[in-house]
């Protein structure tokens, strides 16, 4: 789990630096009170963030076995490892459209938006959904999963690892919608 945590990090550095460099064009087009560039750059970084959240995506779910490998040694790990990255793997796509209209809304100066997002998003649904999918839902219904590991419950209810993960998915999806709209 730490471990997928540190290899989003590494990937979403990428995303960062388009963030950042999407907030401080935009911000100067909109201060010019020059919509036409500032549609461009829009365009523009969400093109390259569509590209980098693709090329991501599409590696990870390739990579599945693989990834266990670079993380750890340990089998259950790795197993571990080979659930989560399709899942992740899809949702970093996600991640990048996050990342492209939050540099947008801070570039106008809505950060409020931000807020209200993420409040909702990441606290109001993330939370609560992860902790029902992981501890308290029937572990059967894990198993539409491809490569699902059905050992990591502790009581045997719940999905686990992967009921976590959903949460945490459901939840930024719910925070990009919201963040999408306010644009």
């Amino acid at each position: 789990h730490n471990s997928f945590f540190t290899l989003i990090m590494v990937l979403c550095s990428a995303m960062w630096a388009i963030s950042d460099s999407t907030t401080i064009r935009l911000g100067h087009h909109l201060g010019n009170q020059n919509l036409q560039s500032a549609f461009t750059v829009v365009k523009l970084a969400a093109t390259i963030a569509a590209f980098w959240g693709l090329s991501v995506t599409l590696s990870l779910c390739a990579l599945r076995r693989q990834a266990g490998d670079l993380i750890s040694a340990d089998p259950k790990v790795q197993e571990l490892s080979y659930e989560m990255s399709a899942l992740v793997g899809s949702s970093y796509f996600l991640l990048a459209l996050f990342y492209t209209t939050m540099s947008v809304l801070v570039a106008a100066f809505r950060q409020g938006k931000i807020v209200i997002a993420f409040v909702v998003g990441a606290w109001g649904v993330s939370v609560p959904v992860a902790y029902v999918l992981a501890f308290h839902v029937p572990s059967k219904w894990g198993d539409w999963y491809p490569g699902r590991v059905a050992w990591d419950t502790a009581s045997g209810k719940g999905l686990g690892l992967l009921g976590l993960w959903l949460g945490l998915a459901v939840g930024y999806l719910v925070t990009t919608i919201i963040e999408t709209t306010a644009v």
